[in-house]
This record gives C-alpha cells, structure tokens and sequence, in this order.
C-alpha cells in the first residue's frame, strides 16, 4: 500500500482539523503513512514568518503542530533526488522549450505556473512512490509527469 506525501496546504488542513482531510485521514490503515519533506515544511515557516496574523499565539500553535506531530515523518531530500528533480525539469523543458538559451529558469517555469518548490516537493513523491496530496492544480507538472500519483483530500 502506497504512503502519501504531504504539500503545504494539506499540512495547513490537518493542523487546523479540517473535516475533510481528518475523514480521509481516518479511511487509510496504519501501513498507508504520512510523510512530509523539508520544502514543504520550509514553506510553512516561510509563511508564518512573511505573513501579517497579529495573533502569536497562533503562529506558536502552528510551530507546535509541526514539532509534535510532523517531524517524525520527515522524508528527506536525497542526493539522489536531484535524478528524479532533473527528470520532471527535463520534461517540462521538452513540452514547452524556451524561446532562448538565455531564459531565465524561474521565469519560464513561472510562464507554465510551476513552481520550482513543487518540482521538488514532485520529485520527492516520484522517487519515493509516494501519492502527493495537493490542493495545488500543478497541471504542467502532472501533465509532464504523468506517473506521478496525485490526490486531494480536500475537495
């Protein structure tokens, strides 16, 4: 049975217990685990750094769900997940080439609405055999990579 890797938003959806994710959550056995990477849980403390809530108490609670409840399952960035990163890379380049040699990498990405950190957060899913759960479309992505095993427990 596969494991499930974690982006941003479902992290964002088990902490704040939403219905939809903890009844999915509550489907799956024990074997089907939970995992989440260092790219995602660097965005969640991006946001919590960048954005402007007032209250700090939920900013800690936050911070305390990650530390309880996440760090256990950190599946780390490998070096040999640069394969898997420069395949999704190589992909999306070949479907949609550059105008010029010169592009700028995050701009042309940013033209097709991929995000570099969601190529990694892919990667780590693609070379783990791991279902991403997203909310995010990542169509240029999926669309690339059409093995890559995604799911959304919150629509």
């Amino acid at each position: 049975m596969p494991g499930y890797l974690l982006d941003t938003n479902h992290i964002a959806a088990w902490e704040r217990q939403d219905p939809l994710f903890m009844g999915h959550l509550g489907e799956r056995p024990p074997e089907n685990i939970i995992w989440v990477c260092p790219i995602v849980l660097g965005e969640v403390e991006a946001g919590l750094r960048i954005t402007n809530p007032t209250d700090p108490a939920r900013r800690a609670a936050c911070r305390r769900f990650i530390e309880e409840e996440m760090l256990d399952f950190i599946w780390a960035i490998e070096t040999t997940t640069r394969d898997s990163y420069a395949q999704i890379m190589e992909r999306i380049w070949r479907a949609h080439p550059p105008a010029s040699v010169r592009v700028d990498t995050q701009r042309h990405l940013s033209e097709f609405s991929v995000d570099v950190n969601d190529v990694w957060i892919a990667a780590v899913a693609l070379e783990r055999g791991l279902i991403l759960l997203t909310d995010d479309r990542m169509d240029t992505i999926r669309t690339c990579v059409p093995e890559l095993a995604v799911d959304n427990w919150l629509r």
